[in-house]
């Protein structure tokens, strides 16, 4: 992801992106919330034909050692419970 990251955009270019964050911590099964306490991705590809069931779940930690290694992080603002936007919201800039 940070390689694309970096490719997008030109020099001083804003990206902004909503990723699920801790505010889904409660929805991981045991062994993904492991995977994803330890600062890992977690990805839920089993998808039944015709519908939409792929999920990713990106921890802050996991989101900093990838896209803040090609993009200077400008902003997080974590996704709330009761919130229209449960996401986390990322706002970074792309480095020379």
């Amino acid at each position: 992801m940070d390689r694309r990251a970096h490719q997008a955009g030109r020099t001083g270019g804003i990206l902004i992106i909503t990723l699920h964050g801790d505010n889904y911590i409660g929805k991981l099964l045991p062994d993904e919330r492991r995977t994803y306490s330890n600062g890992n991705l977690v990805i839920r590809g089993q998808a039944v034909e015709g519908k939409r069931c792929f999920t990713a779940f990106q921890s802050p930690a996991y989101v900093r050692k990838t896209l803040a290694a090609a993009l200077e992080e400008l902003e997080h603002l974590e996704g709330d419970q009761g919130a229209q936007i449960q996401q986390d919201i990322w706002v970074f800039r792309k480095r020379p």
